[in-house]
């Protein structure tokens, strides 16, 4: 055993130098460099705060309680998502290849990820409970990749089964993985600077919903699968358009009227907030909440569309289960 807490074996099996930094992996390898994307450390401070209009409500309304299931009521106001403004929808249509990242990618999911991840950090912290179940249901020893990984919120269930390595486009969350003892690095999901069969499972959680158009949707479930050796498995979420399923609604409580839309967040510690740097330059303060807004950039699934993607990668993909969980849509993959 070394200073990382790996085994010796293990680290033989990585296709990759490990730059250690209090348990954060930086790589540079594989990584394509592009405008925008960032790759640093957790010694790197955020890019200069720039607050600008925008006509890119939030838009709430009350709502009725909402039937969760039997026993659960969502109490809270239906969260009603503005559409994607066709400014943005110009921005996604200008990249000529699935590796370049959209400017709508950059700024309002990477750049809000990385001005808003401590705050996350304190409201994601505990695990889906069908992921989790996904996860220690393999085999003692299971090698997992974590695509998308976030805080890390995923990665002990999977070190409780096994080993696991986690890669995330926000260096924000990624530095809190590491605080965390988590193995992790700064990456992009669709161009992964891993061998191909290198793992036995690969877990992309609420990461699809984030990525601006078709081609490369199919592309980051080719390159997540590409990872995984025969037999391995995929598990992949996506926020649903459809929140109520058998009356059941989403827990977060959001409505979405098309696919394409701009989600609030509401970076809440407004007194430390206006001494900080914000990657993200969108942001507009709220007077009456005392926060700073921010607008996350979602597609939301429709039944059936990850299915329509999944076909893209067949006969070597296969689709082992379908289902709704928590207001996302899931998919299992298996490679063949």
């Amino acid at each position: 055993m070394d200073e990382t807490g790996l085994e010796g074996d293990f680290l033989k099996k990585s296709p990759f130098m490990l730059l250690w930094r209090s348990g954060v992996y930086v790589l540079n390898a594989g990584i394509l460099k592009r405008s925008g994307v960032i790759v640093r450390d957790s010694s790197m401070k955020g890019s200069k705060r720039r607050r600008t209009s925008s006509a890119m409500g939030s838009g709430q309304e009350k709502g009725k309680e909402m039937e969760l299931t039997g026993k659960t009521t969502y109490k809270g106001p239906v969260r009603v998502c503005s559409v994607v403004p066709n400014l943005l929808e110009q921005g996604k249509s200008k990249c000529g290849d699935v590796l370049t990242v959209p400017d709508v990618e950059v700024e309002h999911v990477q750049k809000v990820y990385d001005s808003v991840a401590s705050q996350w950090h304190g409201t994601r912290y505990k695990i889906w409970p069908k992921v989790e179940e996904f996860v220690v249901s393999k085999p003692k020893g299971s090698f997992f990749a974590d695509v998308g990984c976030g805080n890390g919120k995923v990665m002990p269930a999977c070190n409780s089964v096994g080993y696991s390595i986690g890669c995330d486009f926000s260096a924000a969350l990624v530095d809190i993985a590491g605080e965390r003892g988590l193995e992790a690095f700064v990456g992009d999901g669709i161009h992964l600077p891993f061998r191909s069969r290198q793992f036995d499972f690969v877990l992309c959680i609420a990461v699809l919903h984030h990525i601006s158009t078709r081609e490369r949707r199919v592309e980051l479930l080719r390159e997540c699968m590409r990872t995984v050796g025969p037999g391995g498995e995929g598990l992949f979420y996506a926020w649903a358009m459809e929140q109520k399923v058998d009356q059941r609604q989403g827990v977060s409580g959001h409505r979405f009227d098309k696919p394409d839309v701009l989600v609030p967040f509401h970076y809440k510690n407004a007194a430390k907030a206006q001494e900080e740097d914000f990657a993200a330059s969108h942001a507009e303060f709220d007077e009456h909440k005392k926060s700073f807004v921010f607008q996350r950039y979602c597609h939301v699934y429709q039944r059936g569309e990850l299915e329509e993607l999944a076909k893209e990668l067949l006969p070597n993909i296969q689709v082992q289960k379908v289902y709704w969980d928590t207001g996302n849509w899931a998919i299992i993959l298996k490679n063949v």
